[in-house]
């Protein structure tokens, strides 16, 4: 079982957070409120939602490996 969070480290608040992960699965569901694929943009995090500075959005995924995730797109409302 891996965890992963997403933590936006910037001053503003962040919406719009999309991932990049090549190749991912689980083999336990993931609650697609909190880490979603959303077409060729990647997989969406926390719904698109405001994630405000120091904040994170939480998930947990299981797989025998673990998946390098990166951002590729975020809106800052700054």
């Amino acid at each position: 079982m891996f965890q992963v969070s997403v933590t936006n480290r910037c001053t503003c608040t962040v919406r719009t957070v999309f991932l990049r992960a090549d190749g991912f699965t689980s083999a336990v569901a993931v609650d697609p409120k909190l880490f979603r694929q959303a077409g060729s943009a990647g997989y969406l995090v926390g719904d698109g939602r405001r994630i405000p500075s120091a904040k994170s959005v939480t998930f947990q995924y299981a797989w025998d490996h673990y998946f390098m995730m990166t951002p590729t797109s975020i809106q800052a409302e700054c």
